[in-house]
């Protein structure tokens, strides 16, 4: 056996893989046992430098709470016992050193990058840790912590030793091993190798001599039963041979042999003599590239670097020796030659008047194909049972099934069942030979959509049977849709137009009178007789307006639809105020004709002169109630001032003669003068409500209500709360200040608590902002709810409070002036809620 064998040789290989082996399992044992090893020491170790970080930080807390600046050294000299650790680092809350040992290493190794979270050195010789240092839930400072990791690493190393000798002696085995191995196994494989060698060679009579009984031996027993077999089955093949070359000779089919390599014919039959026009000698002469074209040469280097067994193609052109094409169907396959040489065997069938013949008829059915799939209209046949024989694109995309889902159906099922029993007895006439002229149908889509139709049909018959039905229809359910549409549009039309409450005229572009309706007719008192052949302009259009109607008519001959107030004339001759609308009738860019709406306003008209009248009127008589409400504040307050005058004058000059009983007298008239004069001012703001109103502005209540707090200045046993933030509102600002100055007045004139507490709130509901106003006052029995809005309404002895009765009155009718209303809620005793609306807008 040559040398460079052995590289392929079973010992090599078992060597090899053995080798590889071992080398895996020692790395595998060098790499994940001391690796385990320090990863389950390193996790302990950090537990355990973790563990004294925070026993250190418990222990630091007491001293850190009480500033004992000595005991924090001393715990930190204790921990310096530990030889394990490298550092200890204490700082406060703000990242100043307190106690330390080894600072020198713990800057090195940058201990305050930690920030509460291990980490190893980037020397790999520490375990680096931090704890914060807790007491009483505050947080004073923090413990940095290094632990050495020599001591690991020392292990670690050894243990790698000594796995490094345990990996070392399990080589040895293997080594030891395999040669065992190789000498009971691999040597008796070599032997059946030989052996195998001989016989390939032509020795079929060699046999390997193995009398083992394991199963190197059956192996050899095998190997001499698969060589008897061989011999056997070369003797057969010898026999076919024969058999090949008999039925090779006489095929009558063209037949050769040519080498894959070379291409060269190696043996040909004599129908491809006789065929092709070569003699035999000039065939083995030839390559299979001298009988085919030129553009098929490339199609055979393809073909042949399939290596397939066995392939049949057409599409071949071969060239005959006298020059004649002809189209070629081959079908070949491999055959096997000595000396590891490939040939394949092919046999030719001459197909060219064949393929005139499909191609004549293809070329037939393209020309109606393309027909029949670019045909708009619905193309289909169906067989003697009414099945679906082919159908076109348009009938499938118009009915929304595939060619193959509607194969599997009957024309019937495709029908309106409305449509069924008309349509059976149509089919059955046109089967029994009548013409049945135009069909109108309506098919169900796969949508459920219906589809009108309307076409022909025609049965196909063969020796007097009927085979097919062909039909062609056209989707005519548009133009149905279409035209009913128009006659509902029409009829629409004419029933509006009929209807209408409103005045409508249809002329020519000439202003022709052409139609008008039952409300012109009433409006204007004419006929339609008595309108024919006559003008708008003549018939309803006063002369004052006739300038004014020339220029209407003008602008709906220019395409614009006009609008205008103004008046026209009754047949009697009264005038008609009227809102006229005119609409320009274009077709194709061109006036045909107007529409004219006329809407008697005449009422209208009257009724808002009427109202200007009354405007007017009640404009004067407000102003002649705001100068009454003026002057009667002023004649009104003058006596009360001379009255109070009086009353002060008394007291001061002659209280020591009037005595108690007259100072208290005194006392009581100045109230009631007081009350008097408030009384005035409070009828005089009430008149002013919702007769002057200011434009409405935003009133930011967050910074508005703690203005009027301010102003009212409540005393110091009651206080305001305010729940902010309160919205932004759109309204009058000193009407809105009015409502939440009198109820927070109001709230703090009751209050009869020690410590009185007023509440201002806000919610938003139903599209407008609630407002409450509470208080823990008195509260209100419910029966006098509806009285206290009421104007001069008190619940209370005019003499016990100062109150004009006029306050919550105004309030309601601000509130309500805005748009909203006014409500409370009180439970007496307890206290009082005034509730309040007003409208929320977008913005808010």
């Amino acid at each position: 056996m040559p040398a460079w064998k052995w590289l392929y040789s079973i010992r090599t290989k078992l060597a090899v893989v053995t080798s590889l082996i071992i080398a895996i399992i020692s790395l595998f044992i060098y790499w994940f046992f001391p690796s385990r090893l320090e990863q389950q020491a390193l996790s302990a170790l950090g537990e355990k430098a973790n563990t004294i970080a925070m026993m250190t930080a418990y222990n630091i807390a007491p001293a850190f709470e009480s500033d004992d600046r000595p005991a924090i050294s001393a715990i930190v000299l204790s921990a310096k016992q530990n030889r394990e650790l490298d550092y200890v680092m204490i700082l406060d809350d703000v990242g100043n050193i307190i106690a330390t040992f080894d600072s020198t290493r713990a800057i090195e190794l940058n201990f305050g990058d930690v920030d509460f979270k291990e980490k190893i050195s980037s020397d790999g010789l520490t375990f680096q840790t931090v704890a914060p240092i807790i007491a009483q839930s505050k947080v004073y400072g923090r413990v940095y912590l290094g632990l050495s990791l020599r001591p690991l690493l020392a292990e670690v190393a050894e243990s790698r030793r000594t796995i490094a000798w345990v990996s070392f002696v399990i080589g040895a085995l293997g080594i030891l091993l395999m040669v065992v191995f190789s000498a009971l196994i691999a040597t008796p494989l070599v032997t059946i190798v030989n052996v195998a060698e001989q016989v390939s060679s032509g020795d079929w009579k060699k046999r390997v001599r193995i009398e083992s009984r394991d199963e190197v031996g059956h192996l050899a027993a095998a190997f001499n039963k698969m060589v008897e077999n061989l011999e056997l089955a070369y003797d057969d093949l010898r026999k076919s041979e024969k058999n090949y070359r008999d039925l090779f000779a006489s095929n009558p089919h063209p037949m050769w042999v040519f080498e894959l390599d070379t291409r060269k014919f190696i043996d040909v039959n004599a129908a491809a003599i006789e065929s092709y026009g070569y003699t035999r000698d000039e065939f083995l002469n030839m390559t299979v590239h001298d009988i085919l074209l030129e553009d098929s040469a490339e199609r055979m280097q393809h073909l042949l670097a399939r290596h397939g067994n066995l392939y049949r193609s057409t599409g071949w052109k071969h060239l005959k020796r006298d020059g004649t094409v002809i189209d070629v169907e081959m079908s070949s396959h491999t055959l096997p030659l000595r000396a590891s040489r490939k040939a394949r065997l092919v046999l030719a069938s001459d197909i060219t008047k064949r393929l005139r013949a499909e191609a004549l008829l293809r070329e037939s059915e393209e020309r109606y194909r393309d027909l029949f799939e670019s045909a708009s209209d619905l193309i289909f046949s169906v067989g003697p049972d009414c099945m679906f024989l082919f159908v076109n694109r348009a009938c499938q995309e118009t009915l929304g099934y595939t060619e193959s889902e509607m194969v599997g159906l009957s024309i019937f099922d495709l029908l309106k069942k409305t449509e069924l029993p008309h349509f059976r007895v149509r089919f059955r006439d046109m089967l029994n030979g009548k013409n049945l002229g135009r069909i109108q149908t309506i098919f169900i889509a796969k949508d459920g959509s219906e589809v009108v139709v309307e076409g022909s049909m025609s049965a196909k018959l063969e020796k007097g049977e009927v085979v097919s039905t062909r039909a062609i229809f056209r989707d005519v359910t548009e133009r149905r849709r279409a035209e009913a549409a128009l006659v509902l549009q029409k009829t629409r039309f004419e029933q509006l137009f009929e209807n209408a409450p409103i005045g409508i005229a249809y002329a020519d572009v000439d202003e022709k009178i052409v139609q008008v309706n039952p409300s012109f007719r009433q409006m204007f008192g004419y006929t339609s007789k008595e309108l024919e052949d006559k003008s708008l302009e003549d018939s309803i259009v006063p002369e004052e307006f006739q300038q004014e109607g020339t220029v209407l008519l003008q602008r709906l001959l220019n395409h614009e639809p006009v609008q205008a107030s103004t008046i026209r004339r009754h047949k009697d001759g009264s005038p008609i105020h009227v809102d006229l609308y005119g609409v320009p009738i274009i077709v194709h860019n061109s006036p045909h004709g107007i529409f004219a709406m006329y809407v008697d306003i005449t009422e209208r008209k009257n009724a808002e002169e009427k109202r200007a009248a009354l405007m007017k009127e009640l404009e004067n008589t407000n102003k002649e109630l705001n100068d009454f409400a003026y002057i009667v504040s002023h004649d009104l307050k003058a006596p009360l001032r001379a009255i109070g005058s009086l009353v002060n004058w008394l007291g001061t000059d002659y209280g020591e003669k009037l005595g108690e009983d007259g100072n208290e007298m005194l006392k009581t008239l100045l109230g009631r003068t007081t009350r008097m004069h408030e009384l005035i001012d409070g009828v005089l703001k009430y008149s002013r409500v919702g007769r002057q109103r200011d434009e409405a502005v935003p009133i930011e209540l967050d910074q508005v209500i703690p203005e009027i707090v301010d102003l009212i200045a409540p005393p110091s046993h009651i206080e305001v709360k305010i729940h902010r933030p309160l919205p932004i509102i759109m309204g009058e600002r000193t009407r809105v200040q009015q409502v939440f100055q009198n109820l927070l007045s109001n709230a703090i004139k009751f209050m009869d608590k020690p410590q009185g507490v007023i509440e201002v709130g806000c919610a938003r509901e139903n599209g407008h902002w609630k407002f409450s106003v509470a208080d823990n006052g008195p509260g209100i029995e419910e029966r006098h709810f509806a009285k206290i809005f009421q104007i001069f309404q008190t619940l209370s002895a005019r003499d016990s409070y100062e109150s004009t009765g006029i306050g919550l009155t105004i309030v309601k009718k601000i509130v309500e002036m805005h748009g909203g209303k006014v409500w409370l809620e009180s439970q007496l005793g307890s206290g009082t809620t005034f509730y309040f609306t007003f409208p929320a807008h977008e913005k808010n």
